[in-house]
């Protein structure tokens, strides 16, 4: 493959990314008391929750596809979208405060890890030596598997639907990022979903009125 420094620095910081939501997450984990790996209550599962669980699932696949196929790079770019878009920028923000769920967070780091082991050996490998109730090193795991359960991501999809649309607007009229904004949504299929993850949408989006 070309080699150069831009896509050096475009590693870089996916390294850093990985490091510093791995921090993150553990910083929640030990907040909140975990010494082992917690099992997830599938019945008390937020929108975001079974989004991320859902994108989980897809991920698991099409990685075990493409390395079977032996297209790395392709691979690698599924991962990236995943841990940088999916879990970074949408999970993580959705999940603040009482939507937190620390053995959805464990869960999902874990297989992050494993998942992005063959890629970034010796930074997975420091990480996972963090996790509570992790003895073995990860390359001694199994490699991640699909948990074969059906999650409803449409509230989410459609939530993250709206926040980008609304960011897309504010850019294109100049709107300073500190200013909020009343917004009118129009529709009637998801006026359920966006009513209850209404708070998200005003902070993420940064409106005064919704």
């Amino acid at each position: 493959m070309r080699l150069y420094e831009e896509k050096i620095q475009g590693y870089r910081n996916f390294t850093n990314k990985l490091w510093n939501a791995s921090r993150f997450v553990l910083g929640i984990l030990e907040e909140k008391g975990v010494k082992d790996e917690p099992k997830i209550d599938y019945k008390k599962l937020t929108d975001a929750d079974q989004w991320i669980l859902g994108k989980l699932n897809d991920v698991i696949e099409s990685v075990d596809k493409g390395l079977m196929e032996y297209k790395i790079g392709e691979t690698g770019q599924i991962l990236y979208d995943f841990l940088w878009n999916d879990f970074c920028d949408w999970y993580l923000e959705l999940s603040k405060g009482d939507k937190q769920n620390p053995a959805v967070l464990y869960y999902v780091l874990k297989n992050i890890l494993i998942l992005l082991h063959p890629f970034t050996p010796f930074v997975t490998e420091a990480i996972w030596g963090e996790l509570p109730g992790q003895s073995e090193m990860v390359i001694g795991q199994e490699y991640s598997k699909s948990d074969g359960r059906k999650y409803d991501a449409d509230a989410i999809a459609r939530v993250i639907d709206v926040i980008t649309k609304i960011r897309y607007l504010r850019a294109e009229n100049k709107i300073e990022p500190v200013q909020k904004i009343p917004v009118t949504v129009y529709g009637h299929e998801f006026t359920d979903a966006l009513n209850k993850n209404k708070d998200d949408i005003i902070r993420l989006a940064r409106v005064s009125e919704l």
